[in-house]
């Protein structure tokens, strides 16, 4: 049964083009899907043809009852219609089972983000006379400067900094390249960091990793887990909420930019969101940060915050 896996992962790397983080979560959820199979048939060699809509909907019930947050079932479930959805199309099962499978509506939340003066807070924790510190500081500004995503900061190389126009290029979701300005105090930070950026070389550098803008201590390129290290850190000290990653700065950036007057369209386009939908959750954001500046200053107001 692993080859249907291993087929429809390739159909999804070359005719969707997605990205590797999409990829492996569509892996993990099928995979996921494929070993509570083994456990309901007793055997890795059961008939895909045997797989119905009762056996996906007991999947469903099977996650709903082990306390997955909505939104993660949404994604499994999504992940396991495209599968079958593949499988039909190529012709290996006559039925869908999972056709008229019914999606939980994800809950709506409001994105965290950081306030203004703690955002200043943090930028001033880094060390900026070692070049560890340097590099750390134009993460942040970089990531604050711009809302770009975790995964497209990690794949920046040297090209893809165009100092004499103020914009980074980032390949985003499906490999789509966009243009971001990035402002001055990010522009600064990258440019001490460059300036040091060798002192991070080491005798594990390799040519690929030279071309890299961010690097380790040890002048390799970064992985997602000693980017999201260096953010929560910081964020932790200076800002302490509950969530202190990478992508709490791109709401940031988006809250602040709409906060500031800045249009949605704009906004979209610099965040490479594809639906206006998307963005529009930031619109929610700052009403209710208004709603706020409005009870707090207004005699009278007692206006509801949700």
């Amino acid at each position: 049964m692993t080859n249907y896996i291993k087929e429809f992962l390739l159909h999804l790397k070359l005719e969707r083009n997605l990205s590797k983080n999409t990829l492996s979560a569509y892996e993990n959820d099928i995979i996921q899907f494929y070993n509570y199979l083994v456990s309901t048939f007793e055997t890795d060699n059961y008939n895909i043809k045997d797989i119905n809509s009762t056996i996906v909907k007991s999947y469903l019930r099977n996650l709903t009852m082990n306390n997955m947050q909505k939104t993660s079932i949404g994604r499994k479930m999504a992940a396991i219609r495209t599968y079958f959805r593949f499988l039909y199309k190529q012709q290996y099962i006559k039925n869908n089972p999972a056709l008229n499978l019914i999606i939980p509506k994800k809950e709506k939340r409001l994105p965290s983000f950081i306030d203004e003066k703690s955002i200043d807070n943090i930028m001033q924790l880094p060390n900026r006379e070692s070049v560890i510190g340097l590099r750390d500081v134009a993460i942040l500004e970089l990531f604050y400067s711009t809302g770009i995503r975790e995964s497209e900061l990690l794949e920046l190389k040297l090209p893809d900094f165009h100092k004499s126009k103020d914009t980074i290029k980032v390949f985003g979701k499906g490999s789509k390249e966009r243009i971001i300005p990035v402002g001055r105090q990010a522009i600064e930070a990258l440019n001490k960091y460059l300036e040091r950026r060798v002192e991070l070389f080491s005798d594990k550098t390799t040519e690929e990793d030279k071309h890299m803008i961010f690097l380790t201590n040890n002048g390799k390129k970064f992985y997602r887990t000693g980017i999201y290290n260096i953010v929560n850190i910081y964020l932790k000290k200076a800002y302490g909420g509950k969530k202190c990653s990478p992508h709490v700065l791109r709401h940031t950036f988006a809250t602040h930019m709409l906060d500031r007057g800045a249009d949605i369209e704009s906004v979209k386009q610099m965040l490479g969101h594809t639906s206006l939908s998307t963005t529009q959750i930031y619109t929610h954001v700052s009403i209710e940060h208004l709603k706020k500046i409005y009870n707090q200053a207004h005699p009278k107001a007692n206006i509801e915050i949700k």
